[in-house]
């Protein structure tokens, strides 16, 4: 097997002197911490000079940003620093230089970018040639398929629409400060889910975000944004931009509060996806540019999320359906319906439109009982959408009535979707099952009953924990299941070490998934928290319990 590339590591963090116990762990590193603006605007200026190697930038990036070094703190109290992905930090850390390099590349397309992108890059640094790949034929069809079949022009124009890179092709210009911001946000826009790192809301700014003062923010992007609005010296290479940079920054990852992996997945509902994006472009405050800086963002994000940044944009390049990117990358613009439609409106047509343009065909979109659940489902699952709409015909009708109430809520007040009209659904909260995507898209592939039977699962439990009552409406909660993403299904009906898997109210509108020692249970406080009885949901679909005893 071929051997992953990885960046090298630089040294974990260390508290400055002078701290004091009032500050935050955060604070506390980044307390002295100086970032090199001569090495950070070097690599936004010269990123797409032909003689500006990416090892050049990779040493810019590096030496600028102190933020980069935050992915490898360590916890002195555990063995290995926790995150909320379920990644290892160096694996984050390597993630984040990933999406540096995609940001690098992609700037470069009419040099060696597409090259680097799909083909990463040879121990001088340079892009590899097919030749490299000689012994892996089945890769390096896929990496040249990528290549040739992509429409690149469509990633550009997102630069472009940024206000990031100027129209005119090889003689293109770019704005060296946008793309400096842009730098600035991917060195530190996943700090958060380093969990040693979350801030605590205060008194003075609670509530924020649903969290109250003294509660731990636990939702990584709402973390970031609390300290972005909040506590900008945090962070120095933010606080170091002029104003107007930092703006976009803002704009995209707190007071736009949106998040454009839930769209693409039809992980959220619409309240807690669209609401506040809906009200800053009603306002005027969203402009299309600041849209369009986000949404590279979040496309360079994605393209690095494979831990092994020297083998190129792994995930896109060879984990993600080309057919799939491409619906995702003609999406963007579904935002922009909002200055015209209400939050559920413009997420049903997306949905529909999702449907419509599935390949293979599946047929016309359903307009009955339990369609938004289904539309939702082939998102979120993204493989045989036939395999899971038969697995959900024959779900027992308890499994039914739980996936289609609870994926049919709107989180507003007053909206619900055309194809769903029940008076039942006039409730809340809405629950979000963050990483919900993720775990369909690990059980699907071999067990797409069991897989809906688990979010079933996850969502009954958490219904029990909020009631759905009509004053609640207007809301959501967020329920992680960060922990059963890379799982089998039998480990989750029997997990290791006798323990269970609890879900656990974190605070006012957040629950997550922990795992409980079976001999803890007494000490469980069930006024909180609910066993995940995963075997007991697979028996009801008839499988021998037997089998996860």
């Amino acid at each position: 097997a071929r051997i992953p590339r990885a960046v090298d590591l630089p040294d974990p963090p260390q508290e400055g002197e002078g701290c004091t116990e009032n500050m935050s762990k955060l604070e506390k590193l980044m307390y002295g911490q100086r970032t090199d603006w001569k090495r950070a605007r070097n690599a936004a200026q010269r990123i797409r000079d032909p003689e500006y190697s990416c090892q050049d930038f990779h040493a810019d990036i590096v030496a600028a940003f102190p933020e980069l070094r935050l992915y490898l703190v360590q916890d002195p109290l555990v063995e290995e620093t926790s995150t909320a992905s379920g990644n290892t930090p160096a694996e984050e850390y390597q993630r984040t230089i990933g999406a540096m390099f995609a940001v690098y590349w992609l700037m470069r397309l009419h040099l060696d970018g597409q090259e680097s992108f799909c083909m990463g890059l040879d121990q001088s640094w340079r892009p590899n040639t097919a030749e490299y790949f000689k012994a892996w034929p089945e890769e390096l069809a896929k990496r040249q398929t990528f290549k040739t079949k992509i429409d690149w022009s469509k990633m550009e124009d997102l630069f472009i629409g940024a206000g990031i890179l100027d129209r005119g092709g090889p003689e293109g210009k770019h704005d060296v400060e946008r793309t400096l911001a842009m730098l600035v946000l991917t060195a530190f826009h996943d700090i958060m889910k380093l969990t040693l790192l979350l801030p605590v809301c205060s008194k003075q700014h609670a509530p924020f975000n649903g969290h109250e003062a003294g509660e731990s923010i636990t939702d990584h992007d709402a973390a970031l944004s609390y300290v972005l609005q909040f506590h900008p010296s945090w962070l120095p290479s933010f606080d170091g931009l002029e104003k107007k940079l930092q703006e976009p920054i803002i704009f995209s990852q707190g007071v736009m509060d949106y998040n454009m992996g839930w769209l693409v997945q039809a992980e959220a509902p619409p309240g807690a996806l669209l609401r506040k994006l809906r009200q800053c472009v009603v306002e005027g405050k969203a402009s299309s540019q600041d849209l369009s800086f986000y949404f590279v963002h979040w496309l360079t994000d994605l393209a690095g999320a494979v831990p092994f940044p020297l083998d190129g944009c792994e995930k896109l390049v060879l984990k993600f359906p080309q057919q799939v990117l491409a619906r995702f990358l003609e999406s963007f613009g579904t935002v922009q319906m909002l200055a015209t439609k209400t939050e559920t409106e413009v997420f049903e047509d997306y949905l529909a439109w999702r449907w419509d343009n599935h390949e293979p065909s599946l047929g016309p979109a359903p307009t009955n009982v339990a369609s938004i659940a289904k539309m939702r489902l082939i998102v979120m699952a993204q493989g045989d959408s036939l395999g899971v709409l038969e697995a959900f015909r024959m779900l027992p009708s308890s499994h039914q009535n739980v996936l289609a109430q609870e994926m049919a809520r709107s989180a507003i007040y007053g909206q619900s979707y055309e194809r769903e009209k029940e008076e039942s659904l006039n409730a809340g909260p809405a629950i979000l099952v963050y990483y919900a995507p993720a775990v369909l898209q690990n059980l699907c592939r071999t067990d797409p009953s069991g897989a809906l039977a688990v979010l079933s699962t996850v969502l009954s439990q958490a219904r029990e924990l909020w009631p759905a009552i009509p004053e609640a409406m207007d809301s959501h909660v967020t329920v992680r299941i960060d922990l059963l993403k890379d799982l089998r299904l039998q480990a989750m009906c029997r997990p290791q070490g006798g323990h269970l898997f609890v879900l656990t109210r974190m605070g006012t509108s957040d629950a997550q998934v922990i795992k409980c020692d079976s001999g803890d249970v007494s000490k469980i406080d069930f006024r909180k928290s609910r066993i995940l009885n995963f075997k007991n949901a697979l028996e009801e679909l008839g499988r021998d319990g037997s089998l996860f005893a």
